[in-house]
């Protein structure tokens, strides 16, 4: 954890850049939801909009942070470890003040933010679990990345450790792909993540029991994805969906 003198600032100032964000927020959701309006938002602005606020250093930092799914591996004497889904990056990051092994399982999939901040990366301690769960194979793999990372001196303590990996290019959305609903972007959600930690692709069956729907359902949706061009599949085989989407053209799962 970090020292308790760094964590009253960061919670102080944090806090108070937050709330420009959402009016007194109170319940831990509704600091999560200003969190995320606050990076909404915050991208959108110029330089004399973003100058405006009191602590430009917070600012900066916000701008600066890694944001997104991760996977808690398991806390350390000195860090917390992540590993950051959408990028495969490893973090050694800081908790505030409560120990992060008190709040998740190790081997959890969260939604979380990590801040740039004295010299650290801390977990801003906002935490939103996802119900996938991590089977023991790909938490063993997740671990040996992460040991990969530490031997080879890729994990990232601070920024000045990061390098930024090199994004894809993205694909140029058709007609049909912009009329994606919330239903939609649920199903190449799921679909993304199951293959991202199970290493292949979901059955009917796994989309059947996660929604809670029928099979007509399933198939009905997966057609629409299909013709839309979200995914493609191959006829007769088990377990051959593809996705045709980059991953910042997919939700994140509720």
């Amino acid at each position: 954890m970090i020292s308790p003198e760094i964590a009253v600032e960061f919670l102080t100032r944090y806090k108070a850049l937050l709330s420009e964000f959402s009016e007194n927020p109170a319940s831990l959701e509704e600091w999560v939801d200003a969190r995320d309006e606050m990076h909404a938002q915050l991208p959108t602005l110029n330089q004399a909009e973003l100058a405006a606020f009191e602590d430009d250093e917070m600012v900066a930092a916000i701008i600066k942070a890694v944001r997104g799914q991760f996977c808690y591996l398991k806390t350390y004497r000195d860090h917390d470890a992540f590993l950051h889904m959408e990028s495969g990056q490893c973090y050694a990051a800081q908790s505030l003040t409560t120990p992060l092994e008190e709040m998740l399982a190790y081997d959890s999939l969260v939604e979380t933010c990590l801040i740039p901040f004295a010299g650290h990366m801390i977990c801003d301690g906002l935490l939103r679990p996802t119900s996938v769960l991590l089977g023991k194979n790909y938490s063993k793999s997740f671990r040996a990345d992460y040991q990969k990372a530490k031997k080879s001196g890729a994990l990232i303590w601070s920024l000045d450790d990061a390098k930024q990996a090199p994004k894809a290019k993205k694909k140029p959305a058709t007609s049909q792909q912009a009329i994606l609903t919330d239903k939609h972007g649920q199903y190449l959600a799921f679909i993304y993540y199951y293959i991202k930690v199970q290493r292949k692709a979901p059955a009917e069956k796994d989309l059947q029991d996660y929604f809670e729907v029928t099979a007509p359902t399933v198939r009905e949706m997966l057609q629409r994805l299909e013709t839309g061009g979200y995914l493609k599949r191959t006829p007769g085989q088990a377990r051959s969906i593809q996705l045709l989407v980059d991953r910042e053209a997919i939700p994140d799962l509720d």
